[in-house]
């Protein structure tokens, strides 16, 4: 064998040499297709001339049908579905807008409202309170309205009650 062909490469020199990705080298040689020797450091060691034989069985021709003109073949005209997809996207930005401010105006009224219940809680708290000296008193001048008045002899003697009790 030459000198050439005797080098031996890694998997990563030999996937640059080819011009194929690493893994494509890896992979042939897991499932055997490229001949290489794995040493005590478990690294792969490939030989060129082994890499050049796997890389010439590896190459695929492609044929051209003689009708095939790639000068005339278009790439369709896409801008029929851009305009619309640039009408859809305008759309959906105006309707997030409108959205938004009606957003903003649902919090602002409800801002509104929460102050407004804030107001209300305070003004009823006052009314209770109102409330209750208002009863109170209707309760003390219902008190002296209803006493009766004492006779001379109650005045003098007390009430039976005071005496039934003595």
């Amino acid at each position: 064998m030459t000198a050439t062909t005797d080098q031996i490469l890694s998997p990563q020199a030999a996937a640059k040499r080819v011009g194929c990705g690493r893994s494509s080298i890896v992979r042939a040689l897991q499932n055997r297709e490229l001949p290489a020797e794995r040493g005590n450091d478990r690294r792969w060691r490939i030989r060129i001339g082994d890499l050049e034989r796997w890389a010439a069985a590896r190459s695929v021709t492609v044929q051209v049908s003689p009708d095939h003109r790639p000068d005339t073949v278009r790439k369709p005209d896409r801008s029929d579905e851009l305009d619309r997809l640039r009408a859809e996207r305008d759309a959906a930005l105006h309707e997030a807008s409108e959205l938004r401010s009606e957003l903003d105006k649902a919090l602002k009224e409800a801002t509104d409202a929460q102050k407004a219940a804030a107001e209300l809680r305070g003004e009823l708290t006052g009314l209770r309170g109102h409330v209750v000296s208002v009863e109170l008193d209707r309760d003390r001048w219902y008190a002296k309205a209803n006493a009766r008045p004492l006779s001379l002899m109650e005045r003098i003697w007390g009430s039976r009650t005071d005496r039934a009790g003595a």
